[in-house]
């Protein structure tokens, strides 16, 4: 007889699953043994699944790939219990959230030179090098330094966070201002 390949054992088991029409499906590293491209054709499987059977998936995993790609929201576990949880996308913006860092992992902490440490959110199209940046040079005479960055799509999102170092006198103002700037955007 013919053997069945991993990501046709993983389909007949959805398959399987679903035949009672449950609410919940539990899927417990349903891609961790499978090939790249397989896994991305799962994952889209059951992001389809989620949305045109209203199923709500409880998916277990280690691989941030599978949160970034299909995920609504998230649960960290450590020793058992829950120690972050939420939106993943309001998570992936939270600078310091262990998402935000699994999925925009930090630049190793270097020499300040007195610079003002800032983590940007960037969400979509923002483009704070064309927009906020020169605001703040202009308004407040600070430079800022990209220390590091990152981008991802997540959810089908754009998402990502810079790590900035912000330099001159007015640095601790210019900060407190952006701050401000988030939560009015924020609201």
């Amino acid at each position: 007889g013919q053997r069945l390949s991993g990501g046709q054992k993983q389909r007949v088991g959805i398959a399987r699953a679903l035949a009672g029409s449950p609410k919940v499906l539990l899927s417990d590293e349903a891609t961790s043994a499978l090939d790249p491209r397989t896994t991305v054709t799962i994952l889209d499987l059951l992001k389809e699944l989620n949305a045109r059977l209203n199923l709500t998936i409880l998916l277990i995993t280690h691989d941030m790939e599978v949160v970034k790609r299909i995920c609504d929201r998230v649960a960290v576990l450590e020793n058992g219990r829950i120690v972050e949880q939420g939106p993943v996308r309001e998570l992936a913006l939270t600078p310091g959230s262990r998402i935000a860092t699994a999925l925009f992992p930090q630049p190793a902490t270097t020499d300040l030179d007195g610079a003002t440490r800032l983590t940007l959110p960037v969400v979509g199209d923002d483009d704070p090098f064309s927009t906020l940046l020169p605001c703040l040079r202009d308004r407040f005479g600070v430079t800022a330094r990209v220390r590091a960055g990152s981008i991802e799509t997540v959810g089908g999102e754009r998402l990502g966070q810079l790590h900035l170092d912000l330099h001159g006198e007015q640095a601790p103002a210019a900060l407190r201002w952006l701050r401000q700037q988030q939560e009015d955007r924020a609201r």
